[in-house]
């Protein structure tokens, strides 16, 4: 069977790479794999506590992560904000 991207060398070097595979994932899917990141084994990190720690409200959280709409700018800086300084604790 013909390799899709043997046209794209580069393309396929990068698909080597990864192991063949490259996911893409939504804006939502990612903001959903970011806020149950920091679940812990002991407490769950809810829709509810990234609506408390953001000020975003649960019913947006809630259309973003279920790919309904995407975040407004304001939102999607105050998101972008958060999980940025999220990283730097757990790096640290």
């Amino acid at each position: 069977m013909k390799n899709e991207y043997e046209e794209y060398p580069l393309m396929d070097k990068v698909l080597q790479f990864f192991g063949g595979d490259i996911v893409i994932k939504t804006t939502g899917e990612k903001l959903k794999e970011l806020r149950e990141d920091k679940s812990t084994i002991d407490k769950k990190y809810t829709q509810a506590n990234l609506e408390a720690d953001t000020g975003i409200s649960i019913q947006s959280i809630r259309a973003y992560e279920t790919n309904k709409t995407i975040p407004e700018s304001k939102n999607a800086k105050k998101l972008a904000d958060f999980f940025r300084n999220y990283s730097r604790i757990i790096i640290k």
